[in-house]
């Protein structure tokens, strides 16, 4: 083995171990990534310390067990990726239970990093307990002016979220396009679904479970006036394990990403796309109510290829690993304030590597660094808080310190 090669080396073996335990506790083979409504073929190419810039605005652990424990809830962290892109994480879930045999919800979440992706249609749920056990059939739908784009399902489930619960579901995407496409001449050769499983487990008081994994069947759809194809499979998942150290403390890992193809064919076009997301996270968290803090090694890895066979010099496999050391700390003043800082460290490997021959590919590794403190304003009862980060570029304190800075906000009830 190469000298050169060994951090490469390295970050393949710390994707393939935790990710192959994954997918062992799984049981699944096959993977689809959920539709995002996104037909545009995209030539990604991201700065090197954005995935250090995502961690950074991503909602601490409270945060997020308090958004796994609540039925009701929303929140919206933003932040600066470049001059021209945010990192958005953003939702809500509204649930509300009838009766002990009939509880209805709505629920939409997304995250975008790379790419301009429309927002998901929120989806209604109507969820029946025939026997008010734990059995549950659900009806699912969007709803939108233009009909087309309505989604309709059926689900599954054994047990009631938020927690000890699985759940399988059925997805016909844009079910009545087809029928109800008076706009243009454009039609599903193959009409897309979603299959998901997705659960979450306490069990013992020590272990946390969850995971998701969602599954498209793959998508055509013809656009005659155009003489075009636009074809699109992949998939997501999304796995994570805490242990119980003590009442406060946790020892985690979550695994979580997503793989998707598309192509695109029509007159004066023809561009295809490959990308593959994987992120590994592993960390001790002390869940002090006052003084929460964290420490965790991250790995974060995106490949995207994208060939255009129209134009070979806009051909471009772009892939950037990231292997990230941070720490967090909050420290509270008075009875709703808060600072919160974080530390985070990483070498980041960049690869561009480009079809005409003529043209040398690129190889840029670079450390990277970055420290963010934040002001939170929170509520009495801690399910509301606010916050603003400002971010400082280590690596390039004496020329570009100041790097950005995002805003937070998440309510649960």
């Amino acid at each position: 083995m190469q000298p050169s090669n060994l951090p490469h080396k390295i970050l393949q073996w710390l994707v393939k171990i935790p990710l192959a335990a994954c997918l062992v506790c799984l049981h699944l083979t096959e993977y689809a990534r959920a539709y995002d409504d996104d037909t545009s073929i995209n030539r990604i190419s991201l700065d090197k310390e954005n995935f250090l810039d995502i961690k950074a605005y991503q909602p601490r652990k409270s945060l997020d067990y308090q958004w796994y424990n609540a039925v009701n809830g929303a929140r919206i962290f933003a932040g600066s990726l470049d001059q021209d892109r945010f990192y958005m994480l953003s939702g809500y879930k509204f649930q509300s239970d009838l009766s002990e045999y009939v509880t209805a919800r709505i629920t939409t979440e997304q995250e975008v990093f790379y790419a301009i992706k429309p927002y998901p249609l929120p989806l209604l749920e109507a969820q029946i307990f025939p026997w008010a056990k734990n059995i549950g059939i659900s009806l699912l739908g969007t709803a939108a002016y233009d009909k087309r784009q309505a989604d309709m399902g059926v689900a599954l489930s054994w047990g009631r979220q938020p927690w000890n619960f699985t759940r399988l579901s059925w997805l016909k995407v844009d079910a009545l396009y087809n029928r109800k496409n008076d706009f243009d001449e454009s039609y599903y050769a193959e009409n897309p679904t979603t299959t998901e499983l997705q659960g979450a487990y306490i069990i013992r008081n020590n272990h946390v479970i969850r995971y998701t994994v969602a599954i498209d069947s793959p998508l055509k759809k013809i656009t005659p006036e155009r003489l075009g194809t636009f074809t699109q499979q992949g998939y997501r998942y999304d796995f994570l394990y805490d242990y119980k150290l003590s009442r406060q403390k946790i020892a985690g890992l979550h695994v979580r990403g997503f793989q998707e193809e598309k192509s695109s064919n029509e007159t004066g076009l023809q561009q295809d796309q490959e990308t593959v997301f994987t992120t590994v996270d592993v960390y001790w968290a002390d869940l002090d109510r006052d003084k929460e803090r964290r420490l965790g090694l991250q790995l974060d890895s995106v490949n995207n290829r994208f060939n255009d066979y129209l134009n070979a010099d806009d051909s471009l496999e772009y892939s950037l690993d990231t292997l990230q050391l941070y720490a967090t700390q909050r420290f509270p003043y008075g009875p709703h304030m808060a600072w919160d800082l974080g530390m985070h460290l990483a070498w980041a490997m960049e690869k561009k590597l480009f079809t005409p021959p003529e043209r040398d590919d690129e190889h840029n590794d670079s450390f990277q660094g970055k420290l963010r403190t934040g002001f939170e304003y929170f509520s009495s009862d801690r399910k509301s808080a606010l916050q603003i980060n400002l971010s400082i570029e280590l690596d390039n304190l004496s020329q570009s310190p100041l790097n950005g800075g995002n805003a937070s906000f998440q309510q649960v009830f």
